[in-house]
């Protein structure tokens, strides 16, 4: 799956087959930026306006979770955790199934510019201006 947000509305295509499968109606809480999508193509976790992250359901169409937070955001291919980012500069790693903060990881004197979160869900690598950060999540 792709999410086309060079327009408004965003739009969700099929990498497969080409064909057009979602289009998000404009509202309040669109999608912004820093999108990642689910193996199962039923999740999008992304930085909505308004400094939220959000977990958008898209057989639903609704956002199903949201908090303060901001882009970057990125979630495992399995749709169950995601990273994100503070203002200050941390990245949270949420569990979204038990809806809880797992671990926050602060280190960054600068904004987060990128954030990768590996398919197993022991290391996340982010980067700021000139500098990449390689963290090892243990078993928490």
């Amino acid at each position: 799956m792709m999410v086309d947000r060079c327009i408004d509305p965003h739009r969700l295509w099929s990498l497969k087959t080409w064909e057009l499968v979602h289009i998000f109606s404009k509202t309040d809480l669109w999608i912004a930026e820093a999108l990642a999508i689910s193996t199962s193509n039923n999740l999008i976790a992304c930085g909505l306006r308004d400094n939220e992250i959000g977990i958008w359901d898209l057989h639903t169409n609704e956002v199903i979770i949201s908090f303060p937070g901001c882009s970057p955001s990125t979630m495992t291919p399995d749709g169950k955790t995601i990273a994100y980012c503070t203002d200050a500069n941390e990245i949270v790693v949420w569990d979204v199934e038990s809806n809880r903060q797992v671990t926050i990881l602060s280190d960054h004197v600068a904004p987060i510019e990128r954030l990768v979160i590996s398919g197993s869900k022991k290391w996340i690598v982010s980067s700021e201006k000139y500098i990449a950060k390689i963290w090892y999540l243990d078993e928490t």
